[in-house]
């Protein structure tokens, strides 16, 4: 499978996954997407591996393109297509039988910290910082609304997504955002050594448990994502960043 976007290592059972999605703060392009999608995917015909460990070169990533949503604003079937890759991924990520584990580098923010949040384990480096701005976008966080309760705690998803707070890694550990920061290697290896003591098929059997219904949720999210962004209020937000001025809000 020749790649663009992503950067595969294979080491033993684990295959570490760094991708670069080709534009500034690694924001989520089209290709980048499919790809991703694509080795996610692929995963189901792999034997050996038991873990995927997935890393941004740089940012793990600030979110969507806002050209898309710009663009958008113009063309409900060009946003319609945009958003349909970035759940497919989503629900491909969800899926995948092995293990997955995510580290956050640098800013994680919007539908990339979605991403990690969808991995079963998410570590960060010390300086790490997690955002959501859908909120400020006059948007909101399909992903995230869609854990609420489950898998990230209410006061978690109140703080990023109302209080529209940017959280220290030391915070996202309190939160139960990530499991820890520090030396993410260390913490990746003693991670894995830790799960292979687990049988894959008990394991297997319990994130699809866990996970169960979880599509339906994200699938509603993503549906008031696609109605908010008919708004005016969604409009005057995507301006407001890509001009980089204070959005007035009306009701």
């Amino acid at each position: 499978m020749a790649m663009k976007h992503l950067e595969l290592s294979y080491e033993g059972d684990t295959i570490r996954v760094t991708f670069s999605t080709g534009e500034e703060g690694n924001v989520m392009t089209h290709s980048f997407m499919r790809e991703m999608t694509d080795f996610l995917e692929s995963l189901k015909y792999d034997r050996k591996s038991r873990f995927v460990v997935i890393r941004g070169r740089g940012d793990f990533g600030l979110g969507p393109d806002v050209r898309e949503l710009y663009a958008g604003l113009r063309s409900r079937q060009q946003i319609e297509r945009y958003l349909a890759l970035m759940k497919a991924m989503y629900i491909t990520l969800l899926d995948v039988t092995k293990i997955t584990v995510s580290v956050l580098d640098g800013m994680a923010c919007d539908s990339s910290l979605e991403l990690a949040l969808l991995t079963d384990i998410v570590v960060a480096d010390k300086g790490a910082k997690l955002c959501i701005r859908w909120g400020s976008m006059g948007l909101l966080p399909p992903v995230l609304l869609a854990l609420s309760g489950r898998i990230v705690e209410a006061r978690a998803v109140k703080r990023l997504a109302i209080l529209g707070e940017e959280l220290k890694a030391e915070e996202a550990k309190e939160l139960g955002l990530i499991y820890d920061y520090g030396n993410v290697e260390e913490l990746v290896n003693r991670i894995i050594n830790q799960v292979r003591q687990s049988a894959p098929t008990a394991l297997s059997r319990m994130k699809r448990f866990l996970y169960i219904n979880l599509q339906d949720t994200i699938n509603r999210g993503f549906d008031l994502l696609m109605d908010q962004l008919s708004s005016p209020q969604a409009a005057e937000g995507i301006m407001s960043l890509i001009y980089k001025t204070k959005p007035e809000w009306k009701s």
